[in-house]
């Protein structure tokens, strides 16, 4: 033992090879420490340095697993496979434990359970994608280092052919009398195929554009669904199975198993993994998905929808989220197909609420630009999904709760949509929707909505460059309705709160745009004065604030032009103001 161990320090592989196949090494009870002096070298690095010596090692190794005893070595293997980070020892091992297991048929379903527990928690190690990756789709010029990618891609890959050979020893058992036994070995085995829907699939990237040859990622996921289907796995029963048990998968057994100290509880997989799958069941078409055909759109979107809840505010993973928006963007289509409206009692569900939550997190804080586009077009149909009460009650609620300027500018430019929309059901002829929908947009109602949206909580002291996206989508707003809702007709009511927005809302603007102005002036003569008598391109040391944020120090240059850009958005609130204030006295002298 102490020379094997020299020469394998010395990675002398000629020597190597003589002490353990040609001498025919067979000292059993040192077996299990052969496997442990081979394994400690067996590494990606090795295989560079040398890789003569790494093939003699599986040589080696592979003699003696088929020499030894197979469930003894099974063990020593496993104890090792905890440690596995690199693909030369994943490849190697999961040979030397698929050998293992055919050689041992008695306990043929407790040795591939056993291995998979322990290999499924190796291969969800690692990270086929990650966030940092995932800018790539928006910095396409920046090159991205995809060594990590592929390798875990090739473990993937092997860990998938390895269950696989796997499945087909167990389907080469035609009798009668294995049937039965090959279903319970079906059911054992599927959870750990699901798993890596979890991780490390779901954080890829699966989609496939037209044309383009399919990545990596997106041809395993295609194999894990094949191997699901091989297994009898009805994905939508699973998930079906899965809301009755909080949200994750619960796998049935027929019998226990014999002979195993295995602990027979059903086992869990994370929604993360069923939400992966249903993505590519019905986004990307992937297998079929075996839904019943007499199943609604409606009944299959309720199914989904605690899943979409879950994945859209998986906020640690990109590309989780990014499968979760796909999703729902699928069933808001088709819902809008059969044009089918949810009603106030469905909007109950918190979970609605929580969903459009983390589109507006995703639109607003997402690093990857496409996808929050993505949100930013998803949001207007999501709303339109519920009938006019539930509109309504959605958008007292964002009023309510929306903090960022920007996202507040965005539901005010949807709220003229709801508004425009409700002025075209009130033409002659058009009997779309009936008048008790109709009034949720006029009157009071209406007055509810403009209260929350023109308010200032620090009236004209408000910083309005800070706020400049909500108020100027308010003040567009209120030329709309001007425009489109004259004094002599007022279908909307407006014209009675009116008054109440010009007082507040519209003169603590006029107040507001004169106090920064003059502000900004005076920030500019200050910057005149500090800079006299230093070089041009020192930094000025003084405090200057614009939307709400101290600048940090730069040059008079830079922070003048910060300025300026600050002015011109007072000066398109100021104009915007101005033609509001002219169209309100206009229709007024009509």
């Amino acid at each position: 033992m102490n020379l094997i161990k020299e020469r394998v320090s010395n990675l002398d592989a000629a020597q190597v090879r003589k002490l353990i196949i040609e001498d025919e090494y067979n000292d059993e009870t040192q077996f299990w420490e052969l496997l442990s002096v081979f394994g400690d070298v067996v590494n990606d690095e090795t295989a560079r340095k040398d890789p003569n010596f790494t093939r003699v090692c599986e040589d080696c190794m592979t003699y003696i697993v088929n020499k030894g005893d197979p469930g003894e070595l099974l063990y020593s293997l496993l104890e090792q496979a905890d440690a596995i980070h690199d693909n030369t020892k994943l490849y190697m091992f999961l040979n030397l434990i698929k050998t293992c297991i055919f050689r041992n048929p008695a306990k043929f379903m407790f040795s591939v359970e056993l291995s998979l527990v322990t290999l499924s928690d190796c291969i969800s190690s690692f990270q086929v994608v990650n966030d940092q990756h995932d800018l790539k789709m928006d910095t396409e010029d920046q090159p991205v280092d995809e060594t990590d990618i592929v390798k875990a891609e090739q473990a993937v890959a092997a860990y998938i052919d390895f269950i696989e050979a796997i499945v087909n020893e167990m389907h080469n058992i035609q009798t009668d009398e294995h049937k039965s036994q090959d279903m319970k070995k079906c059911c054992a085995i599927e959870k750990y195929v699901l798993k890596i829907f979890d991780q490390p699939l779901a954080s890829s990237d699966l989609s496939l554009v037209k044309d383009e040859v399919k990545p990596n990622a997106r041809v395993l996921a295609e194999k894990g669904i094949s191997l699901l289907e091989k297994l009898g796995v009805n994905i939508h029963e699973v998930v079906v199975d899965s809301l009755k048990h909080n949200h994750t998968i619960q796998l049935k057994r027929e019998q226990p198993r014999d002979n195993s100290d295995i602990s027979n509880e059903c086992e869990l997989v994370s929604v993360v993994a069923l939400g992966c799958l249903i993505y590519l069941a019905h986004v990307e078409k992937v297998g079929n998905n075996h839904s019943p055909c007499l199943l609604s759109k409606l009944g299959l979107f309720d199914i989904h929808l605690p899943i979409i809840q879950e994945l859209v505010a998986f906020a640690s993973s990109t590309e989780v989220r990014r499968k979760g928006v796909a999703l729902l963007e699928f069933h808001l289509q088709a819902l809008k197909d059969e044009q089918i409206l949810l009603i106030h009692e469905q909007l109950r569900r918190p979970m609605f609420y929580q969903i459009l939550g983390s589109l507006f997190d995703i639109m607003i804080y997402s690093s990857s630009q496409k996808l929050r586009q993505q949100c930013v077009h998803l949001i207007a149909p999501f709303i339109q999904l519920f009938d006019a009460k539930c509109r309504h009650l959605i958008f007292h609620k964002l009023f309510t709760t929306l903090k960022h300027a920007g996202a507040l500018g965005l539901c005010v430019q949807l709220l003229k949509d709801q508004i425009e929309q409700n002025l075209k059901e009130d033409m002659p002829g058009n009997v779309e929707y009936a008048d008790m929908n109709i009034k949720y947009f006029r009157d009071t109602h209406l007055e509810k909505l403009f209260d929350l949206i023109t308010k200032l909580n620090d009236k004209a002291a408000t910083d309005l460059v800070e706020h400049s996206d909500r108020v100027i989508s308010v003040l567009n707003l209120i030329r709309f309705c001007v425009l489109r809702n004259p004094k002599s007709k007022d279908v909307l009511g407006i014209w009675t709160f009116l008054p109440d927005i010009e007082k507040t809302f519209l003169q603590d603007l006029y107040t507001g745009v004169d106090m920064l102005k003059t502000h900004f002036r005076q920030e500019l003569e200050l910057l005149d004065a500090s800079s006299r008598g230093r070089g041009k391109e020192q930094p000025v040391d003084m405090c200057v604030s614009v939307g709400g944020c101290v600048l940090p120090v730069a040059d008079k240059e830079e922070k003048v032009a910060i300025i300026q850009r600050a002015t011109n958005t007072l000066d398109l609130i100021a104009s915007l103001l101005a033609r509001v204030s002219e169209l309100i006295d206009m229709q007024r002298k009509k």
